[in-house]
């Protein structure tokens, strides 16, 4: 992931920290296991899938707590919130209803013509887990390193 665009930052000890920035190209792949409905479209399979998120605008807020840890200050993330809004998002399912492909290519088709709200409706869901997964990485960055020597 390359942050293609950064707006600005503003962080300290005694308020709320802010980032935002944009992305010009995020793709996900994984494994997916779906028997439901998506809209008013019934779906079933199981199979690989990708998610490509095209110019995602975001902003990433978050309080820093100070830590004193061996008498030096430290800062830990807290109260983390995530906010992202692609211009466009493009599903591709593999093997959808039993690997026949002229549904799955169907299906793929319907999504993604009607891909803001289906994006919508997982959005929350993909936001919490992409957070928590920042908010690791940060606060492991955060317990190696002195708070005066990240923010000089």
């Amino acid at each position: 992931m390359k942050v293609s665009k950064f707006e600005g930052l503003r962080a300290d000890l005694s308020g709320r920290t802010i980032f935002k920035g944009s992305i010009d190209h995020l793709e996900f792949k994984g494994h997916y296991n779906i028997d439901g409905k998506v809209l008013i479209l019934p779906i079933k399979g199981e199979g690989n899938c990708r998610f490509i998120c095209k110019n995602l605008h975001f902003t990433y807020s978050f309080d820093l707590i100070p830590i004193n840890k061996q008498g030096k200050r430290y800062a830990a993330l807290e109260h983390v919130k995530l906010e992202v809004e692609p211009e466009l998002v493009i599903f591709n399912f593999k093997n959808l209803f039993n690997g026949d492909k002229a549904l799955t290519q169907t299906t793929n088709e319907f999504i993604n013509a009607n891909w803001k709200e289906i994006y919508h409706e997982i959005e929350k869901d993909i936001t919490k887990e992409i957070s928590l997964i920042i908010k690791s990485l940060l606060n492991d960055m955060l317990e190696k390193y002195p708070y005066a020597d990240i923010f000089l």
